[in-house]
């Protein structure tokens, strides 16, 4: 067998597995998304579609089922998550790319590897610990009947949890940018800081919007560390009163729910499915 044939079966047998792998992936996510709306249809036929999402209240005990609520908080946070940990995620990738020696950026890398292999029940149960007593001491008024346990802590703790990352994320995609646009940069006479802010950043701009949509996607699956800070009250949210997340609502209830107010459950991780289908890929996809 020649040379040349032998390169075009490793080729072709590579693109027969390749073909094979996505195919798997799409009927998984299919198979899934078919497994939540068996589940969800009974709530559905019950409810009614735009009932179940336009209503804010949710009783299970009256039989009203609305995700209004906790989709607004869901969004509210994971939103003010990203909002509040991407600039800093951003600076210190900058801040490693461009000051930090060279012999010590592994390092950083590893750090940062360390740090977002963490359980997020850690950063929660710190949050709860810690976070919450001195975010009563700090509002007393605001946050009395709470104790703490607000919109502000879990979007708090889910900035400081997505950080790492964020942070890996970006550390690449700045890596990138230097190549390619950091020696015209200082041959044209830019300092630093203007290389790494006229230059570099506009460069890396499509990657670190979709880091910020994956982080929106990632922060709203996140139910275990919302789940211990956020204070669990249905309700529209609101910065230094309780909320809760949809993925946090399904972990609280599922364990004990049954025929509609199971099928609710359903279909709250049906909408949160399709936040997942959000473009932009997470800090994983890109390390």
């Amino acid at each position: 067998m020649s040379p040349a044939l032998r390169r075009r079966i490793r080729n072709r047998i590579f693109a027969s597995g390749v073909v094979l792998c996505g195919g798997l992936g799409t009927t998984a996510l299919g198979a899934m998304f078919l497994f939540l709306l068996a589940g969800a249809f009974p709530a559905l036929r019950d409810q009614g579609l735009a009932r179940m999402l336009l209503s804010p209240v949710w009783e299970p005990s009256l039989g009203r089922f609305g995700l209004l609520a906790m989709f607004c908080a869901t969004v509210a946070v994971s939103c003010g998550a990203v909002l509040l940990g991407l600039p800093v995620a951003l600076l210190s990738a900058a801040f490693a790319q461009n000051l930090l020696p060279r012999r010590l950026r592994p390092a950083f890398g590893g750090l940062l590897e360390l740090m977002s292999g963490l359980p997020s029940v850690l950063f929660g149960l710190v949050g709860l610990m810690t976070l919450l007593p001195a975010l009563s001491r700090m509002f007393p008024a605001g946050m009395a009947a709470s104790g703490g346990a607000t919109l502000l802590a879990a979007i708090l703790v889910l900035a400081a949890m997505m950080l790492p990352e964020m942070t890996l994320a970006l550390f690449g995609d700045l890596r990138e940018a230097e190549k390619q646009v950091g020696p015209s940069s200082r041959a044209l006479g830019a300092t630093p800081m203007q290389t790494v802010f006229r230059a570099q950043l506009p460069a890396a701009g499509v990657k670190i919007t979709a880091a910020g949509l994956g982080g929106i996607r990632r922060a709203a699956a996140e139910g275990v560390a919302v789940l211990l800070v956020s204070g669990n009250v249905v309700r529209f949210p609101s910065l230094f009163r309780g909320t809760r997340t949809l993925a946090s609502g399904m972990i609280l209830e599922m364990g004990y729910a049954s025929g509609i107010h199971r099928s609710a459950l359903f279909a709250a991780a049906l909408l949160l499915l399709l936040v997942a289908l959000l473009p932009g890929g997470s800090a994983r996809d890109k390390k």
